[in-house]
């Protein structure tokens, strides 16, 4: 174990990082074509690049497969046909009671509401009071 020099950011053994505070790794690129140089450094990148390419495709399928089996779907449908099957079938089978054609009572039986203006005082009653 070597003493880092005081200006020294990273160091060159270990790969310590002293403004991060931890250990960086290290890649080794261009050594799996046998030649070297930055052409094969530049192809294993688009290789690992193309690798992972393919795992973020295979991420997302799984997450769009993912979600409520079908027949969660299937039972949702059948409850929702169900009730509107009931509400049709049951809605209009009770007679109209008498006098009554539907949802509000005839004309004759509402309350008439009247808006009458009120005059406001006038002023030499105020005055006088």
């Amino acid at each position: 174990m070597e003493p880092l020099a005081a200006d020294a950011v990273v160091c060159i053994k270990c790969g310590y990082n002293t403004k991060i505070g931890r250990r960086m790794e290290t890649m080794k690129v261009g050594l799996e074509q046998g030649v070297g140089g930055h052409g094969a450094v530049a192809a294993d990148l688009l290789d690992k690049a193309a690798k992972g390419m393919e795992e973020d495709v295979e991420a997302e399928k799984t997450k769009t497969s993912a979600g409520l089996p079908w027949w969660v779907y299937l039972i949702g449908l059948a409850i929702l046909v169900g009730f509107a099957t009931c509400m049709l079938l049951f809605t209009g089978k009770e007679p109209p009671k008498e006098g009554k054609s539907g949802w509000l009572a005839p004309r004759t039986q509402r309350p008439i509401v009247l808006a009458v203006p009120i005059a406001p005082e006038p002023l030499a009653k105020r005055a006088a009071g």
